[in-house]
């Protein structure tokens, strides 16, 4: 990676948790202060601290709310770009490509807030830094980077900066991880799960017993099954037609409340339920015993319109009475929610 290191930072939140995301940061960099947002989900910070610093200090605990981030270790007027013409690399950005380690597969990401022809120029231009990686003869990979250059073109100014996918907190172009629909799909929720077994490895992989709270339509069920589980699935509502065949699947057709399991009978705790935080923290504590001792757990908080990192913090107090919490993220498919990775406390 480029050892220069900048005082300046662009960050990726959900639009609702910016300001919070900027108290995550300060939390870390006391002196971190907010430049300008530059669109909906994306502001430009200012550290005291620098990038390194700050992304060395999540290594180990990860924010909750701040999706995605990279250094600003290069700021080019957007005008002098343009009248060079797209195909061309600035002088200061081909230095930028230079430092980029021989070794280690590539990637651009280009994100934008222009408008109008500053961003078709913006989409050209991001070719052409492409085609400098492969002029150096840098092996380039889309979906497997170990070095991302990141591009962000504003109305007057493209910023730019290099750094590794763990540094980002994500490989993905702000923190975007998108899945194609697949035939059979039940729901948009099953996207939140794909990507939490992502974020958190960790989780049970293969095999093993999964049940799934809250689980109609199926959407989860549905995931978990193409992971080789045997799943309960509790819901007063019908499931899918296509689960409530499947002999891998055994509905209990009421609230979760009222379920009564085999105590240490299951492998993975699943939660999806629309319900209040706290309530949803106290339904899997309740669950709790059904765990294997080396069983794990996932579960959505719903958050309301306000005092969303309060409510976290709220639920994941009361969660860790019973569960060690192995991880906290609000992920790109969460929209008004966070999602939580449990592991039982013995």
């Amino acid at each position: 990676m480029p050892a220069s290191d900048s005082g300046q930072i662009i960050v990726t939140a959900q639009e609702a948790a910016g300001v919070i995301a900027l108290d995550e940061i300060q939390k870390q960099d006391a002196g971190a202060r907010l430049v300008k947002r530059l669109d909906a989900t994306a502001q430009l910070v200012r550290l005291t601290g620098g990038f390194s610093a700050l992304s060395g200090a999540w290594t180990q605990h990860p924010p909750v709310f701040v999706r995605h981030l990279f250094p600003v270790q290069l700021s080019l007027p957007l005008q002098e770009w343009r009248a060079e013409g797209p195909q061309s690399l600035p002088l200061p950005l081909a230095a930028l490509l230079d430092e980029l380690e021989a070794a280690l597969p590539a990637s651009v990401q280009m994100r934008c807030s222009a408008e109008g022809a500053a961003r078709d120029f913006a989409a050209g231009a991001a070719h052409a830094v492409m085609d400098g990686i492969g002029t150096r003869g840098l092996p380039y990979s889309k979906k497997a980077p170990e070095q991302i250059l990141s591009l962000y073109f504003d109305t007057n100014t493209v910023y730019a900066g290099v750094s590794s996918p763990r540094e980002n907190l994500s490989a993905y172009n702000g923190g975007q991880r998108m899945f194609r629909r697949e035939d059979g799909m039940l729901s948009r929720a099953e996207f939140k799960l794909l990507e939490a077994l992502e974020v958190f490895p960790a989780v049970v992989p293969y095999g093993g017993h999964a049940l799934d709270l809250g689980a109609a339509p199926g959407g989860w069920t549905r995931v978990l099954l193409n992971r080789g589980m045997q799943v309960t699935a509790v819901d007063p509502a019908r499931l899918d037609p296509a689960l409530e065949n499947d002999p891998r699947v055994v509905h209990f057709g009421d609230v979760s409340q009222k379920y009564r399991g085999q105590p240490e009978s299951t492998d993975l705790l699943v939660n999806d339920m629309r319900m209040e935080p706290g309530e949803s923290a106290r339904i899997l504590l309740e669950m709790r015993p059904l765990l294997k001792r080396e069983g794990q757990a996932l579960l959505t908080l719903k958050l309301a319109k306000k005092q969303w990192y309060k409510q976290t913090m709220k639920a994941v107090e009361l969660l860790g009475r019973g569960y060690e919490v192995a991880g906290i993220r609000q992920l790109f498919n969460n929209r008004s929610e966070v999602t939580v990775f449990l592991k039982n406390r013995a």
